[in-house]
């Protein structure tokens, strides 16, 4: 029996032998005049890159990662900037960014991030879906530079309980159904003191911009993204989850036979982890290639990397 790994290199291989001359598609894709963002809407701003941007390298710059907003983007700045705490029987301190860099040891790594409605295009052409209507890329990989959002945490005596929630409130303004509020979410204690959860300040070695956060976001990898809010300014710890709009009233799993008619919000479950998801960037939708057969000029660098992280990474022969 062939174990996972050898199974991905195997068939990733294989993958090599294709009936298409990728390199030539590829640098043509790559030089397309339309290289700019898919934007879904302007306010809030939702966009999107492009397969052969996506597809442009392992890790996704901060210019075409994608944006998923669903209010305002704050004008903040680092200066004065705090992060409120609420923490159970303590009067915990607000916690600037100064205090955030120096006080607590810095994390990195690689993540991906993907919406909740990433390929809601494609479920479009089976039954009708309300939201944007996503294609491939509302998933980007980033190297994340911050600190352990456990470490701060822990750092004021939260220590992982069973059934309680960690909660987040951000800076952005919201206007959704009528209502008019700041963006809200949360996770379980037990994630959010998982070692992969971080507040990051630093995507791909540079500060966030605007558009991804600055000066401060949280980044739950995993999760989806609407579970790694941008803007943060608050963190309570509580035996609920948030009651927030975004929590309570959007980003829930519905099985197939509900409609929005008969949809009771309180008894679905909440959409935290997020499931496989693969998709073919290139050649990208509508393009025409020759027939006949040339070999892929990408190989498989699995055998290069740990089992654990190890996603069909290609590189050039």
């Amino acid at each position: 029996m062939y174990s996972r790994r050898r199974f991905v290199e195997r068939t990733s291989l294989l993958a090599g032998t294709l009936l298409l001359d990728w390199e030539s598609l590829f640098t043509a894709q790559a030089q397309s005049t339309d290289t700019g963002p898919i934007v879904h809407r302007q306010f809030p701003l939702n966009s999107e890159p492009r397969s052969p941007r996506l597809g442009a390298g392992f890790l996704t710059s901060q210019a075409d990662f994608y944006i998923r907003n669903h209010g305002t983007i704050p004008t903040l700045s680092e200066a004065g900037y705090s992060v409120h705490l609420q923490i159970p029987g303590s009067a915990a301190p607000n916690l600037s960014l100064a205090d955030l860099k120096s006080k607590f040891p810095r994390r990195s790594m690689n993540a991906v991030m993907q919406c909740a409605g990433n390929r809601r295009a494609d479920m479009g052409k089976f039954k009708s879906v309300s939201g944007d209507a996503w294609r491939v890329g509302a998933i980007s990989n980033a190297s994340w530079m911050g600190v352990g959002l456990g470490d701060v945490l822990r750092s004021v005596g939260v220590h992982d309980s069973p059934n309680m929630h960690v909660a987040f409130a951000a800076h952005d303004d919201i206007e959704e159904e009528g209502e008019h509020f700041k963006f809200g979410v949360s996770i379980p204690l037990a994630k959010a003191l998982a070692p992969e959860s971080m507040l990051v300040f630093q995507m791909n070695g540079q500060d966030l911009t605007a558009a991804h956060g600055f000066p401060l976001r949280v980044v739950i990898p995993g999760y989806a993204g609407v579970r790694s809010p941008k803007w943060l300014a608050a963190i309570s710890v509580q035996d609920r989850p948030s009651d927030n709009h975004i929590q309570q009233k959007e980003y829930k799993l519905f099985p197939p036979d509900v409609t929005k008619q008969t949809v009771d919000l309180s008894k679905e479950p909440f959409i935290n982890d997020m499931p496989l998801n693969s998709a073919i960037l290139m050649p990208s939708d509508d393009t025409t290639v020759p027939a006949g057969k040339k070999q892929c000029p990408w190989i498989c660098d699995c055998h290069q990397r740990s089992s654990r992280s190890c996603g069909t990474v290609l590189r050039r022969r």
